[in-house]
């Protein structure tokens, strides 16, 4: 890995090298938003599709794009990093040192800890999907603003 601020002890790690060696077999690495997006026209309902953008929210949010059937990473390789996109220029600082970026207001990593606190609960993302199901409103104003920041960044992508 040649850098990383969200993985930094991974920086210097020959990791397809050292799969490949391990496993003796070829190996390919990428992110998992792209992965998503490639394995959704190969094997998933979207099989067979030229051009696709998966979005991935997790403990972290990232687009996969395939155009013309292939995965798509832009001239430097980072198209699909949509998490660290600013949203709000004085929000919370990230984890990748930025501020306001979209994953500070969208992750799961977000709503858990919006939605812990104070309560001294420890939540997992599944509990997130439970609560929204059961139309509990702390859940669902936390889902709705994270749909909010998701949506008012994708609106600014289709304006510029």
């Amino acid at each position: 890995m040649a850098q990383g601020a969200i993985l930094p002890e991974w920086v210097g790690i020959q990791i397809l090298e050292r799969l490949e060696e391990a496993l003796d077999l070829p190996v390919y690495v990428d992110n998992d938003a792209n992965l998503g997006a490639l394995s959704e026209v190969t094997w998933g309902p979207h099989s067979g599709i030229s051009n696709l953008m998966f979005l991935k929210i997790g403990s972290g949010i990232g687009a996969g794009l395939i155009i013309n059937g292939a995965p798509y990473y832009g001239a430097v390789g980072i198209t699909g990093e949509i998490g660290h996109a600013t949203i709000h220029e004085y929000g919370a600082i990230c984890r990748c040192g930025n501020r306001g970026c979209l994953e500070t207001m969208a992750s799961t990593t977000t709503m858990i800890e919006l939605l812990g606190k104070g309560s001294g609960l420890h939540l997992e993302p599944e509990d997130i999907v439970r609560n929204a199901l059961a139309r509990d409103p702390a859940t669902l104003r936390v889902v709705d603003d994270a749909g909010l920041a998701v949506g008012a960044r994708w609106a600014m992508w289709r304006i510029s």
